[in-house]
């Protein structure tokens, strides 16, 4: 029994071995490629975001500045795991650099080459609010947002057909906020909590104690229904740039007693076309 076995086992290691060193081999000539060969061969498949100034290989370079629409991030970076394609996924760090020695970024990110998921963790970014305005909005708005967002991923997982995340846990902190609409108008500091449940992802908002009172929660189930309940209030009654913004933001709500507004939407978001 063992002498008509061992042919067979012998062939499946050969061929076992054999996939093993072709795989190592074509992952070997991955690494090596140009990054910015790489780019133009899959550049339409890549838009609304577009590459400059590329240099490196596809397994460690960087860019000059990477855009997504309008919306431009600097001295982009990444360094991709070889060993995660054995498992089927594609996992890499990276980081940007937007120069000014404050805006910043970095995390790690996953993408299944099976499951057609993508995943991002230990991801910190710091970013003036309104370039973050222009990624969430192209068009141009009534309204400028600024001071900083402070953002800290420590989980996030993707379901790519569906363009929603399946889990999302984090915080994001908005500093020094300002809107601007004819005059600059203050608002204080204000935190988001990000976190995922039986329900559903959540989006919990507070303020630290600033001009402007904010209590508020979002919240996505997996049927794509959301509901958004936001309560605003000027602590102040002297703030007249304060009132006089609290008002052009009424047309997202209904006013409320003294200087306030409450905020109230629910639907279902549309699928991906």
């Amino acid at each position: 029994m063992t002498a008509t076995r061992q042919p067979v086992t012998t062939r499946r290691t050969i061929v076992l071995y054999s996939l093993v060193g072709v795989t190592a081999y074509l992952i070997a000539l991955l690494a090596g490629f140009p990054a910015d060969r790489a780019y133009a061969l899959t550049r339409d498949y890549l838009a609304p975001v577009s590459l400059y100034g590329l240099d490196g290989s596809l397994w460690r370079g960087r860019a000059e500045m990477l855009t997504i629409d309008k919306t431009a991030f600097r001295s982009v970076s990444w360094s991709i795991s070889p060993w995660g394609l054995f498992l089927g996924r594609i996992s890499t760090d990276w980081r940007f650099d937007q120069g000014d020695g404050r805006h910043r970024g970095h995390g790690r990110a996953g993408l299944s080459l099976i499951g057609a998921r993508a995943a991002v963790s230990e991801a910190r970014l710091t970013l003036p609010a309104a370039l973050v305005q222009s990624l969430f909005n192209s068009r141009p708005m009534s309204f400028q947002l600024g001071g900083t967002v402070h953002a800290e991923l420590a989980e996030g997982r993707f379901d790519l057909p569906g363009g929603l995340p399946e889990v999302l846990r984090g915080r994001i902190q908005w500093l020094d906020a300002s809107i601007t609409v004819r005059e600059t108008a203050a608002l204080g500091d204000f935190d988001i909590s990000l976190d995922t449940g039986e329900e559903g992802l959540s989006a919990a908002l507070r303020d630290r104690g600033g001009p402007l009172e904010a209590q508020g929660l979002a919240t996505l189930d997996p049927q794509r229904r959301y509901v958004l309940k936001v309560h605003l209030a000027v602590r102040d009654s002297n703030r007249r740039d304060l009132i006089n913004a609290l008002q052009f933001l009424r047309i997202f709500g209904k006013p409320g007693p003294g200087n306030s507004i409450a905020i109230e939407r629910q639907g279902i978001l549309p699928s991906p076309s």
